[in-house]
């Protein structure tokens, strides 16, 4: 899927609710909206990120067009979608994997 690159987020720490570590990430993007009568341009919005994808978006430029790949995975009994890999512009690049 094609998106405008915004920025990236992480949340980490220990829950004082559970005492369970968290390691949150999240990539904030910019999506087409889809064709429709007196609808145009984008929408921002958020997609779940590997923490091992993170350091790998350090020095990419917001505004940059990624193309992302997804994945359905099941979070707290319920199916989500979340970001698998991250090719970055246009043309046969490496796409951006968690290590």
């Amino acid at each position: 899927m094609k998106a405008v690159f915004l920025g990236a987020s992480r949340s980490q720490g220990v829950s004082k609710k559970t005492d369970k570590a968290y390691d949150i990430c999240k990539l904030y993007a910019a999506l087409p909206l889809a064709p429709a009568p007196e609808t145009f341009g984008t929408q921002g919005t958020e997609f779940r990120l590997e923490p091992a994808l993170l350091p790998k978006l350090h020095g990419v430029t917001p505004g940059t067009e990624v193309e992302l790949e997804m994945i359905t995975v099941m979070r707290y009994g319920e199916q989500v979608q979340e970001i698998a890999s991250i090719s970055l512009g246009s043309g046969p690049r490496a796409p951006i994997k968690p290590a």
